[in-house]
């Protein structure tokens, strides 16, 4: 088996810098301006979009051929980018007028495009599912961040709701 992390260069330039903005947004005063916390976000995308721009053309592999590194994969890998750094963009003052904190928020952002880089080159229905599971849960994170709006509360309550539990699952099952 190889194990050549080449493939994953985008998705794991994309997390290093989701882990740096958590580190350092843990460092920060909470009155503090956090907003090269959003430069540092779109400076690790535009590294990923160098190193997918890099990678244009080959094809690689990794874990027996589960996640390959096509033009597909790297063409919905760029769309990805472009989309968190037009979010990060569109939400610096946003996310200062409503007083969400910053740094989780470039964060899960970042994880949820982890997430979708990892479902575009997925060869593997596993790892599919693992890359729509990191990117579900940031997403379900995203809904309740505003904690001061109650329609921001009640998105995440229905969302938490419509995914089955296995406890529930298995009491339902028993049930009838």
């Amino acid at each position: 088996m190889d194990i050549s992390l080449v493939p994953l260069l985008p998705a794991i330039q994309v997390l290093v810098t989701a882990l740096v903005v958590l580190v350092r947004d843990l460092f920060i005063d909470e009155h503090e301006p956090k907003g090269y916390l959003a430069f540092i976000s779109l400076l690790g995308i535009g590294l990923a979009v160098g190193e997918a721009l890099l990678l244009w053309g080959g094809q690689e592999s990794a874990f027996g051929e589960s996640i390959v590194l096509d033009s597909f994969a790297l063409y919905f890998s760029l769309i990805f980018l472009l989309a968190a750094a037009l979010t990060i963009l569109s939400a610096i003052d946003y996310l200062r007028q409503t007083q969400i904190h910053e740094g989780e928020f470039y964060a899960l952002i970042l994880f949820a495009t982890v997430g979708m880089i990892i479902m575009a080159a997925a060869n593997d229905l596993l790892v599919f599912f693992l890359g729509l599971e990191t990117m579900s849960i940031a997403v379900y994170v995203l809904t309740g961040m505003w904690r001061a709006s109650a329609r921001s509360s009640e998105a995440c309550a229905l969302r938490r709701r419509a995914v089955p539990r296995p406890r529930a699952v298995a009491e339902r099952r028993d049930r009838g």
